[in-house]
């Protein structure tokens, strides 16, 4: 992760966090969004059909390479995410932070990700910035439906990231005690070290989550 972990909380700050991520009139100058881009994240149907309608490119990206499709899977816009891949969006497509079910999984939209798997979108896909999975998202935000989600669709538990780090690390640095126990009961590999050495469980003492640590010990 990038934080170092002699912080006491364990959880990345990042412009693309839903909790906190506005928008703003200067979005679309900045990251060059097209009227549908607007439309999916102020959840506006009527207008979305209407552009589709009159031939709007539902692959068109921004300049991250950003598309509808992810916006609205990020926003959790379901109606308007299944109208998107009706019209041949491509679920598979790639952006900044990586396709839309990594966008899905980071927002917390069961939902969104659960149509997403159902249309073939894979777990095992890859994010752009750090070489991170959806479950390594949901896991580092608390997303306990959402891994077990991934895990049923495949999700590989024990993958590592950039930093060598498991979407275990993830839950256990952030103290996320629900989250942990849905990988250990698929039986994870609680040896596995980042690249200075921690285990899951050195992520949960160093940041005092007694109760996550007291869960990985058990």
């Amino acid at each position: 992760m990038r934080h170092s972990m002699r912080h006491s909380s364990y959880r990345r700050s990042r412009s693309s966090d839903s909790s906190s991520m506005v928008v703003r009139k200067s979005d679309s100058g900045r990251h060059k969004w097209t009227a549908l881009h607007w439309a999916a994240v102020r959840d506006r149907s009527v207008i979305v059909q209407l552009l589709l309608e009159n031939r709007a490119d539902v692959e068109a990206a921004d300049k991250t390479g950003v598309t509808s499709l992810m916006l609205a899977a990020h926003y959790g816009r379901l109606a308007i995410m299944n109208v998107l891949v009706e019209k041949g969006a491509d679920v598979e497509v790639e952006g900044e932070y990586g396709a839309a079910l990594i966008r899905a999984s980071m927002g917390g939209h069961k939902e969104v990700v659960q149509s997403l798997l159902g249309r073939g979108a894979k777990p095992s896909a890859l994010d752009n910035k750090c070489g991170e999975m959806a479950l390594h998202w949901a896991a580092e935000r608390g997303h306990e439906g959402i891994s077990e989600l991934l895990l049923l669709h495949g999700g590989f538990l024990d993958a590592q990231d950039a930093f060598v780090e498991t979407a275990l690390h993830y839950a256990a640095g952030n103290g996320h005690g629900l989250v942990v126990e849905v990988p250990l009961r698929n039986r994870p590999n609680l040896l596995l070290q980042d690249k200075k050495g921690r285990t899951p469980q050195a992520y949960a003492e160093q940041n005092r989550h007694t109760n996550v640590s007291r869960i990985l010990k058990e």
